[in-house]
Parts: structure tokens; C-alpha cells; sequence
């Protein structure tokens, strides 16, 4: 969606069977908002790309995204205002351990997502795409610097009449 303000990255759909979302919500309303799409979109593993900058609300979204997504893969994001990638997983491991019976999707093991760290928004969606099923659905949230790690080419307007994107 683009709207009147040609930003790119607002529940943008790059990508179906398997489905693929760029979202630059940053705050816990825009993330919310962005994995209840993706979770309704979603027919089989949520997976879910995230970077984030320390003066947002990182434990409340890293509370949103464990007890959404089956797998986390974090993003590390460059300048003085980003989250070191280690504090986020450990904040996404408390949250995982702090929410044990809250109802999950069936895929996750012992009540937390898998968490997994890639260089890049790019190298997450090359990795999710080598092992998605036509039933997965990856967003990729948390910031503008996420969105702005893809290549733009991707954003193009008849993008999903191409189908699939190649690993």
C-alpha cells in the first residue's frame, strides 16, 4: 500500500504463496497492526524479521512479536539509535519465558519461537524463501531502515503479477 504519500512499507504485499510483507511500523500500535495482518494472511509458519531502535518500546513489541511469530530472525540496524542485536534476543527470550500459556500457533516449541539473527532485511528474505512452504508468510517490521534494506525493485506495482520471488 502506498497511498497518497508514496511511502513504500505499509503492509506493502511483495510477495504470495509464499507470502511476504514489508511493514515499517517502529511503535507497539503499528507492529500490532502489522502482525495481525501478517497472522491473517498467514496459513502456515509466521515468520517474522524484526530490527528496532532502543527509543522505541522493544519490550512490549518483542512481547507481540514471541507470542505471534513462529520464527524470529533479527536484524541489525546501523546508527547510534539501534538496539544491539544481542540485547533484543535476550529481551525476546525473557518475553518467551514470561508468556509460557498464552495460546500460540501450533508450531512453536516449548512455548517460544524459534529466534534466529540474519545481516540483513535482504538475507532474511533469501533465507526464508530457500525453506518456505506456499503456506508461509514472512513480515519484515520494526523500521524504516528495515524497508530501506530491501531492494526497492521489489516495491514495483505489478510485482505480484511476476509471482513468486526467486531465492
Amino acid at each position: 500500500m502506498c497511498g497518497l504519500s508514496g511511502l513504500r512499507g505499509r503492509l506493502d504485499v511483495i510477495s504470495q504463496n509464499p507470502t511476504v510483507i514489508a511493514d515499517v511500523g517502529h511503535n507497539v500500535s503499528g507492529v500490532n497492526a502489522a502482525l495481525k495482518f501478517a497472522r491473517d494472511q498467514c496459513k502456515g509458519r509466521l515468520v517474522v524479521g524484526v530490527g528496532l531502535l532502543r527509543d522505541k518500546d522493544y519490550c512490549s513489541i518483542t512481547r507481540l512479536i514471541a507470542d505471534a511469530a513462529d520464527v524470529v530472525q533479527i536484524i541489525p540496524l546501523d546508527g547510534d539509535r539501534a538496539i544491539d542485536p544481542d540485547l533484543l534476543r535476550d529481551e525476546f527470550k525473557s518475553n518467551a519465558r514470561e508468556s509460557v500459556g498464552v495460546a500460540r500457533p501450533k508450531s512453536h516449541r516449548f512455548g517460544q519461537p524459534q529466534l534466529l539473527e540474519s545481516d540483513t532485511a535482504s538475507g532474511v528474505l533469501q533465507s526464508f524463501l530457500r525453506t518456505a512452504k506456499p503456506s508461509d508468510t514472512l513480515l519484515l517490521v520494526g523500521s524504516h531502515q528495515v524497508v530501506a534494506q530491501l531492494d526497492q525493485s521489489l516495491f514495483t506495482a505489478d510485482r505480484l503479477h511476476e509471482g513468486p520471488i526467486a531465492p
